[in-house]
Order: structure tokens, then C-alpha cells, then sequence
């Protein structure tokens, strides 16, 4: 899944696990989800910024999964 794929909500939610589980800092963290580094992979962000293949699939599914249980 590619970051011009994702909905806003779901962007805010790849800048807080950018955050808050790497070491990838708030103001970059949002340049990405901006798409100013390029129209990336998800899983590829996360593998960027210092996790592991399985550590880069796990928060890329969270934050693909974000919003979709909401009533």
C-alpha cells in the first residue's frame, strides 16, 4: 500500500507510529506522510527508518487496519 493510498486519518495515524515506535522524529515524520519524500510503500517507511521486515509489516498493516472498526 503506498502513502497516496492511505486516507487522512489513516496518514495522522502513519505519522504517530512514525513517532512514537522509531527514532524518525515528529517533523519528518510528517514530511512523509505529506508524500515530500515521494509516493513510498508503507512497509518501506518503516524499514527506512530502522525495523525489521516483520517489525515494517506489522505497523503497516496497524496503520492500514486504522479506522475501518469505527461505528
Amino acid at each position: 500500500m503506498k502513502i497516496s493510498d492511505l486516507t487522512e486519518e489513516q496518514k495522522g495515524h502513519l505519522v504517530w507510529r512514525l513517532d512514537h515506535n522509531t527514532g524518525c522524529g515528529l517533523l519528518s515524520a510528517c514530511r512523509i506522510a505529506r508524500g515530500q519524500c515521494g509516493d513510498l510503500n508503507v512497509v518501506d517507511v518503516f524499514i527506512s527508518v530502522g525495523q525489521t521486515n516483520r517489525s515494517a509489516k506489522i505497523l503497516a498493516t496497524k496503520v492500514k487496519n486504522y479506522g475501518k472498526h469505527k461505528s
